[in-house]
């Protein structure tokens, strides 16, 4: 890996702690889960029992893998 994709993948990990971060502070549970099945999480896992942390790194996840397809 040359030293530029480190960098990259360096800053998309900071990125993806700060958004995550700003989740958890201002989202109340139900409504990140409600962000969680609008971005395409399906219920077969039961997300309703996952911890809030968790349910924020899925949201995460789909808003990073949307930014990716622009």
């Amino acid at each position: 890996m040359t030293r530029e994709e480190r960098e990259a993948q360096a800053a998309r990990g900071r990125a993806r702690a700060q958004r995550m971060n700003e989740l958890m502070r201002s989202h109340a549970k139900a409504e990140l889960l409600r962000m969680a099945y609008a971005g395409g999480l399906v219920n077969h896992n039961s997300p309703e029992k996952w911890r809030k942390d968790e349910i924020v790194s899925t949201v995460v996840d789909t808003e990073f893998r949307a930014a990716d397809r622009l």
